[in-house]
């Protein structure tokens, strides 16, 4: 092969440059209409609230997630994920986005229900154990306990009522207007956590 044909292959063959994210949110939840309006996909809900405070927004899947990728006036170049694997399955989806996309793993942020808050409840948490929540087990197998998250409250858990029937069990219409409430808070405090890190985000926002 002659020199010239060689160099213009190695350009053509060049691995495409990877976008840098500024940020990286991870809702936990279940794929499928079957569980889309269930209180344990609260996390899926809160993606769907971030993509609008997105502009030039794009769609894909990969990674067995829906993806969406698009920037954030305040924030900057956002990822934005719902795992379509099943909860306690999530920690195998951030893996594989985690390795295919650049992103500093203190800029992506868990976030996940918990029904020991109540409704309207923000939580930011630097890292920690599961708390009993499959999801973050999961995700604790994969990377470890260091993972910032934010839990969104969705309890209390009534007396006499099993976990997997409260957290699979949709909001009423009074839970639904306190849940959209805080869904409508959720952009200030991501954009507290991404400009300042997670420190700050708890200061603010956790009570």
């Amino acid at each position: 092969m002659r020199l010239f044909d060689y160099l213009r292959s190695l350009v053509t063959h060049r691995p495409a440059r990877r976008i840098k994210f500024d940020a990286c949110f991870f809702g936990i939840g279940n794929p499928g209409t079957k569980y889309g309006s269930t209180r344990h996909n609260i996390g899926f809900m809160a993606i769907d609230a971030l993509s609008q405070s997105l502009a030039h927004t794009k769609r894909s899947t990969g990674c067995r997630s829906e993806l969406l990728t698009g920037s954030h006036a305040a924030i900057g170049t956002v990822l934005c994920v719902k795992p379509q694997t099943y909860v306690n399955r999530c920690g195998d989806a951030l893996k594989e986005v985690y390795r295919r996309y650049s992103f500093e793993q203190q800029s992506m942020l868990v976030i996940v229900d918990d029904f020991n808050l109540p409704l309207g409840s923000l939580r930011f948490r630097r890292g920690g154990s599961a708390g009993g929540h499959n999801g973050l087990k999961s995700i604790i197998a994969a990377f470890g306990q260091d993972i910032p998250r934010l839990r969104l409250g969705i309890g209390p858990l009534p007396s006499q009522t099993r976990v997997i029937d409260f957290v699979l069990g949709e909001f009423g219409s009074g839970e639904l207007e306190k849940a959209n409430q805080m869904l409508g808070r959720l952009d200030a405090a991501l954009i507290v956590f991404a400009q300042h890190g997670i420190e700050a985000a708890m200061n603010r926002f956790n009570c």
